[in-house]
């Protein structure tokens, strides 16, 4: 079975400006910068194989965890070997290990790194050649990452039709504040086991998480959800119960996947996390 597990992997990262890489997966990948709020902001894009500037295309941003970076993100995600022929993802990376995830509680939030921002200059850069609109623009994130998709979800709704979190129920300050004002679907993937950002949620101030079920439910009442529909389904050699809301404003989706026996992790078989969010992007 193959994870990316909360372990940071501190590689050098130099800014460079829009350089073609090789890439291992079919398409091609570069580095790029932006600039926001008179800071160089830095990503690792991946152009799928089939993408052309005269057809309409999708965007991923892919959020990595804290103390990761956008570039081991990709080579830890396994995103790109999965992505459809008009697929773009992004891979930004934190400017301090950490996302502005909108609880007031690390770091990035406390120097009011404009990260929301950033996302924006992103979408900007890559709309700039290619044919993207909010409907098809859409964000994952995994562990603090996950966090922080949450707070897109509330803050910048209006650039994304879809967030998914993996390993992360939505943070308690966040959801106190968040304004959601337009319709947007939001999936949820998080292990029974997760010993990091727990399936139960925590109770410490600032720090405080609700629970996934809660974390659902926040999302369903955002969006005048119908009830949950409960199914067991499989993935490998893993049960995934999935909790699907119908019947929910603008036709937007609200799910929980509960991974059984999951822990931290960003599952790449057995269960596979890619399967769930492609089907779950539409893609």
């Amino acid at each position: 079975m193959r994870v990316l597990s909360w372990i940071p992997l501190f590689l050098g990262l130099s800014i460079t400006a829009a350089c073609d890489l090789v890439s291992g997966d079919s398409g091609r990948t570069e580095d790029i910068v932006v600039a926001v709020d008179d800071t160089l902001r830095d990503a690792r894009i991946f152009y799928s194989e089939g993408v052309s500037v005269s057809e309409p295309a999708h965007l991923l941003i892919a959020l990595h965890g804290s103390g990761d970076s956008g570039r081991s993100f990709q080579a830890g995600a396994g995103l790109d070997g999965k992505a459809p022929d008009n697929l773009i993802i992004a891979y930004p990376t934190a400017a301090k290990g950490n996302w502005a995830e909108g609880c007031n509680c690390n770091i990035a939030d406390r120097l009011q790194i404009n990260d929301l921002g950033f996302m924006e200059a992103l979408i900007d850069h890559v709309s700039e050649d290619y044919q993207i609109t909010p409907e098809r623009t859409y964000a994952v994130g995994f562990s603090q990452g996950g966090l922080f998709a949450y707070r897109l979800g509330c803050d910048l709704s209006e650039r994304f039709s879809h967030v998914a979190a993996v390993s992360a129920p939505m943070s308690e300050p966040l959801s106190r504040m968040c304004r959601a004002s337009d319709p947007v679907s939001v999936m949820t993937i998080h292990g029974r086991r997760d010993g990091v950002l727990p399936y139960a949620g925590t109770d410490n101030g600032a720090l405080s998480l609700l629970s996934a079920d809660e974390t659902r439910a926040f999302w369903a009442e955002k969006r005048s959800c119908g009830p949950a529909a409960e199914t067991s389904v499989r993935s490998g050699d893993a049960t995934v119960i999935r909790y699907d809301h119908g019947a929910c404003e603008a036709g937007v989706q609200v799910s929980l996947l509960q991974m059984t026996n999951g822990v931290h992790a960003w599952y790449t078989s057995s269960p596979d996390n890619r399967t769930f969010l492609f089907d779950f992007f539409g893609l």
